[in-house]
């Protein structure tokens, strides 16, 4: 299973304060290795998405892989690439016949061949901060701006 960052951390870029990223996932059932499906959704709250969606499933479902793009637009080019180089293994509108690895070698594979940088979950939740330490960063850059010096 793979663990999200937790709702209120944030990327942080060169001590730039950036939007959450969106998230395009591998999902499956929890008892089995196939079938699982790939999709995407906007970065600012991904732990109510995947509640909506096993809500909509009689089986527990799980996430089994999860990438992150810079914006929703991006992440939904990746899964519809995705979703068109695993085309001949598709059992129903998002559901492949397909492992979570070969579900998330073709994410890899669509944003390669779309020019599109793709941030595996470890680096995602590398690069994200608490609230905490953006504002401690924000006080940091405005002291420097000014000419005051930081620790």
């Amino acid at each position: 299973m793979v663990k999200l960052p937790k709702p209120d951390r944030r990327p942080m870029v060169g001590r730039r304060d950036e939007d959450p990223y969106s998230c395009a996932y591998v999902i499956g059932l929890t008892s089995e290795r196939k079938p699982v499906r790939i999709g995407c959704c906007g970065g600012a709250d991904p732990q109510r998405h995947f509640k909506e969606l096993q809500r909509a499933q009689p089986a527990e479902i799980e996430l089994k892989a999860a990438f992150w793009l810079p914006d929703l637009r991006l992440a939904r080019r990746v899964v519809s690439e995705a979703r068109a180089i695993l085309r001949d293994l598709q059992v129903d509108d998002y559901w492949f016949d397909v492992t979570a690895g070969k579900a998330s070698d073709a994410l890899r594979a669509a944003s390669k061949s779309c020019h599109i940088p793709l941030l595996t979950n470890q680096e995602y939740r590398r690069i994200s901060v608490s609230f905490a330490k953006r504002r401690e960063t924000k006080i940091e850059n405005l002291m420097r701006r000014v000419g005051m010096q930081t620790r």
